[in-house]
């Protein structure tokens, strides 16, 4: 029994049209993919007029029944195509399925009008058929995002499975079906099958489309709650995380959101939210304020200009000073309510306030100056001048602004002052150069020296100079009075215990005194008359920085030679010396030929000036850190972790049974064993720590480059371990000891020394109660407090 295939293709055709018509009514409000499922119903009204086509068979044209009507029904197939690969977002070309349309329609155009055979043309049709479908089923398994939903896997089995059956039909009437035909409805058991295959895949694909669309749907759907639930969560994490209060309200002023910070800065009590009443609130909020009216009409100004962004200062009765801001909220365009924003700026008015009076008090410091300062632009003409400059230079402020500052010197000294200039300008500072001033008033020249810096920009452009002027006429005069009399008592300074040479600078030969000699533990005989003897015997590390002051002296780059060194003596040991000198000869060129000077031995105040330092900042037993210096090191330590946002720890610790010691073998016993803690501490130290000893048997330890405070555990346990060892002493006596220690760590224990000081000896006290030999933290010391 043979199925009607003329019936199934009029079903076909009316199943077909019904789909196409549902998908193009389709609202484009359900799915975002409108693109895709235009595509399907262009492909289901395609496939329609071509099996409409066909089953006009024999009452139109071959022509458009079997030549248009098959291309159809292929092209349909194409459009089933498009829409997968616009449905999966796919950049996939679809250019070589035209192409074979485009073969299909001449091959079509060839087995129908030229060769009559009907067989070849089902043939045809068939594989390319089964080719398209094949392809849809592939592009529907495609994994997208690492997933193939149950919907895909469905239609796709649709399409494989019409595919094997045009393959079938194809083979049929390729191997079997040797003679054409000469009828398009045979009936025979494939082209059945092949019709009613047609139907099914039409239905069959069309609802699992139907079913990957809702799929779709529910899952934008359900993309799109998440999506607006972060975008709320992170709405309410950025109010609560800026440092403004906010308010938002609609255009009737209702409350709409607000931030804890606002409920915070206008102390206003939870019942009076619960309460939800405006009227309430506002009277709430404007009892607190000084202007009350002027915030009222603010208001109302506000609501009358809704597109504008507003700005004041509202000074509550408590002295706080808040600046309020308010800027429209826009939907589409249109205004639909109000964010207010409220900061508190009471702090910063009253830095500004303290800036201006420090301004102020700078500004007549800067007035009443006794030296005279200058500001220069950048072409070195005067912007501003105090004055003590005007005093000095004999003219009134209006004559001077703008005027190049070379104008007020004689000819030469104004040539040196465009080149010192240029030399400032480049190197950003310039230190005593010597100009020669003219009075105005009284036509007197004085020198004076210029010492300056330059202002600049967060650009590093110039800005402008401060400059401060020094008049050293009287002290030109003073030294040059002093160079005519140094000849004649330099001399006399042998007397005075001071060793004197004579240098030939041309020669390179030196004279030394007989105290000299002496001085380093020479003879007389021991010292060649050169320069080299002196050179040669110069602490090594002190060399370069002898040789540059001379250098600097010969070259004129400084007025006076002094420098202090070491030089080595006759047993090998090192004096320190104080060397003056000066040029007593010149040639005419102006070259140095002769200098003369002294050397004064200053080791003893050397040594009484390291003595000093030694007890100022270091534990005369230990040679540790005293207090003091633990001191300087915490207040660096605290500067340089607040500003690298970073951490260190302070150990404080104690020594057990050190007393014991003390006691049975006597103070010296102790001072041994203490010096021999000292260096055990510190080989368990790194080198950016530090210990000290504050007296008797305490000890503070600073840590620094914590990555994490646990860090501090290893080495307090390995100063703990290494403490725990025997100490051999000098008396031949054997001595165990132990150590607690109490930890605090910056800044969670305390942000100044005082109280990371305290809080380390706190936790000192709980590890002893802890029964010593271990160590504490303040943090744990702190959190049993707070629960007791």
């Amino acid at each position: 029994m043979h199925i009607d295939p003329f019936t199934i293709v009029i079903f076909t055709v009316i199943i077909s049209l019904l789909m196409s018509a549902g998908l193009y009514l389709v609202p484009r409000a359900y799915l975002t993919d409108i693109k895709g499922i235009r595509y399907w119903a262009t492909a289901l009204l395609l496939m329609a007029t071509s099996w409409l086509l066909l089953a006009l068979y024999g009452i139109i044209p071959n022509f458009f029944s079997l030549v248009i009507g098959t291309t159809l029904g292929f092209l349909a197939l194409v459009f089933y195509f498009h829409a997968l690969v616009a449905f999966k977002e796919f950049k996939v070309s679809v250019r070589w399925l035209y192409v074979l349309v485009a073969i299909v329609f001449i091959g079509h155009i060839y087995f129908v009008h030229i060769s009559f055979n009907m067989a070849a043309k089902i043939v045809l049709t068939s594989l390319s058929v089964a080719v398209v479908l094949l392809a849809n089923s592939f592009l529907l398994l495609t994994k997208q995002h690492g997933i193939c939903p149950r919907s895909h896997r469905l239609t796709a089995a649709f399409f494989a499975f019409a595919s094997c059956v045009y393959v079938i039909r194809a083979i049929y009437y390729l191997v079997w079906n040797i003679q054409p035909e000469q009828t398009l409805f045979q009936h025979n058991i494939v082209q059945d099958i092949a019709y009613l295959t047609n139907a099914i895949f039409i239905v069959g694909t069309s609802f699992g489309f139907a079913l990957m669309c809702n799929e779709k749907y529910l899952t934008e759907k359900n993309q799109a709650q998440v999506d607006l639930k972060k975008s709320v969560s992170l709405l309410n994490t950025i109010l609560e995380s800026t440092e403004d209060a906010l308010l938002a309200v609609d255009l009737t002023g209702k409350i709409t959101k607000y931030n804890s910070l606002f409920v915070k800065m206008w102390a206003i009590p939870e019942l009076m939210f619960n309460a939800k009443s405006d009227e309430l609130l506002l009277n709430f909020v404007l009892s607190q304020l000084v202007d009350k009216e002027s915030f009222i009409n603010e208001v109302i100004n506000i609501y009358k200009h809704l597109h504008d962004d507003t700005f004041s200062e509202l000074h509550f009765n408590d002295g706080r000073i808040i600046e309020r801001y308010s800027r429209p909220q826009y939907l589409n365009d249109e205004p639909v309510g109000r964010v207010w924003s409220f900061r508190d700026v009471t702090e910063r008015k009253r830095m500004e306030q303290r800036l201006r009076d420090s301004e102020n008090s700078f500004r007549n410091l800067f007035e009443n100056a006794p030296l005279p300062y200058q500001s220069l632009d950048i072409e070195g003409n005067l912007l501003y001048v105090n004055q003590a400059w005007l005093d000095m230079v004999g003219c009134q402020l209006k004559d001077v602004v703008g005027r190049f500052f070379g104008d007020f010197m004689i000819e030469s000294s104004k040539l040196l002052v465009t080149q010192t200039f240029s030399q400032f300008k480049k190197e950003g500072y310039v230190s005593s150069p010597i100009f020669e001033l003219v009075c105005r008033d009284t036509r007197e020249e004085r020198l004076v020296t210029v010492n300056g810096r330059i202002s600049r920009d967060a650009q590093g452009l110039f800005q402008h100079t401060h400059c401060i002027l020094i008049d050293v006429t009287e002290q030109y005069r003073l030294e040059v009075e002093l160079k005519e009399s140094e000849f004649r008592w330099k001399f006399a300074i042998e007397g005075a215990g001071d060793g004197v040479w004579d240098w030939n600078i041309e020669t390179d030969e030196a004279t030394y005194s007989k105290r000299w000699k002496e001085m380093l533990g020479y003879d007389e005989t021991d010292i060649l008359p050169l320069n080299d003897e002196w050179a040669m015997r110069i602490y090594p590390d002190d060399q370069s920085y002898v040789a540059k002051n001379m250098q600097d002296y010969l070259q004129g780059k400084t007025e006076i030679y002094v420098v202090e060194y070491r030089l080595k003596c006759k047993d090998d040991s090192y004096k320190w010396i104080l060397g003056r000198g000066m040029v007593v000869s010149r040639g005419k060129d102006g070259q140095p030929l002769r200098m003369i000077g002294t050397h004064t031995d200053i080791t003893e105040r050397k040594a009484a000036e390291e003595e000093i330092k030694q007890l100022a900042f270091f534990d005369p037993l230990t040679g540790l850190p005293n207090r003091r210096k633990l001191s300087d090191r915490l207040h660096y330590s605290i500067a340089i972790n607040r500003r690298n946002h970073s951490q260190f720890a302070v150990f404080m610790m104690d020594l057990d049974k050190f007393k014991a010691v003390n006691d049975s073998l006597g103070h010296a016993a102790g001072d041994e064993l203490l010096k021999q803690v000292a260096a055990r501490i510190i080989n368990c130290l790194r080198e950016s720590d530090m210990v000290a000893r504050l007296g008797g048997d305490e000890f503070v330890l600073v840590l620094e480059n914590l990555k994490i405070p646990k860090a501090a555990e290893k080495i307090a346990l390995k100063v703990i371990a290494d403490l725990t060892l025997p100490f051999q002493l000098s008396n031949n006596h054997t001595v165990q000891i132990g150590a607690s220690i109490g930890i605090s760590i910056y800044p969670q224990d305390g942000n100044t020394s005082e109280k990371l000081m305290d809080h380390a000896d706190t936790a000192l006290y709980q590890a002893k109660d802890n029964g010593r030999g271990c160590f504490a933290y303040f943090s744990e010391v702190s959190s049993t407090i707070n629960n007791v």
